[in-house]
């Protein structure tokens, strides 16, 4: 997985393209910027939560959005956005 930066601001985007619901469920509200985003594929990232939960967002063919967050820690969760395991 390779760790890019990620903004305010394009978290604020992707909260805009989220339904209420869905960013309460998926635990948006929540992100900790400093640890970066997670690439997993062209349509697929991840963000972490403050207590280190993964969410991952796939963008759908059809222009839609899934959102999931894990049900546990994920032992993958970088320390810091620096963090980058290719």
């Amino acid at each position: 997985m390779i760790i890019e930066p990620v903004s305010e601001t394009q978290l604020n985007a992707l909260l805009r393209s989220m339904s209420p619901m869905a960013r309460m469920i998926s635990r948006m509200n929540d992100v900790d910027l400093s640890l970066g985003r997670g690439v997993l594929g062209k349509l697929e990232h991840c963000l972490w939560t403050k207590d280190k939960h993964r969410i991952t967002v796939t963008i759908l063919e059809t222009g839609g959005l899934l959102a999931s967050v894990s049900k546990d820690v994920d032992p993958a969760c970088p320390q810091s956005s620096l963090s980058n395991t290719g």
